[in-house]
């Protein structure tokens, strides 16, 4: 599948960190899961509804540098592939636009009316030739 990617810039808030100053390991989720919803949006997928809606199936992240309050970073969200079910993001996590803090890839798997179900025709297209945005 051909690179798709959004980019979004996070601001670091107070109640992100731990007591360490740092910026939370579960907060992360948080941060992939703004990406996924800004690039599903922009590629022309509606919000998720009680009809349609993905849940997370598997996550793993590599912690590479801690953030910190002030510090600006950006989040790239890329769709790794189209499954018959589930979609597979990849999400980079840079500071200052070069330097990676955070790597995580994600499976969600597709439910319609709260069953799995096979990836609508439809949201294949829209992801294969939609137009994934940058947001700042």
């Amino acid at each position: 599948m051909s690179s798709r990617k959004s980019v979004m810039e996070i601001q670091v808030r107070y109640s992100d960190l731990d007591t360490l100053g740092h910026v939370n390991n579960s907060v992360y989720q948080n941060y992939f899961e703004m990406g996924r919803i800004m690039f599903l949006e922009s590629a022309g997928f509606p919000h998720e509804s009680d009809r349609h809606s993905f849940v997370v199936a598997h996550m793993e992240v590599d912690y590479i540098r801690p953030v910190h309050l002030g510090d600006r970073i950006t989040l790239e969200t890329e769709l790794e592939t189209i499954g018959n079910t589930s979609l597979t993001f990849r999400h980079t996590l840079y500071r200052d636009g070069t330097e990676v803090c955070a790597r995580a890839r994600a499976v969600l798997v597709y439910r319609e009316n709260g069953q799995k179900a096979r990836v609508p025709d439809a949201l294949r297209a829209l992801l294969r030739e939609g137009h994934i945005g940058t947001t700042t």
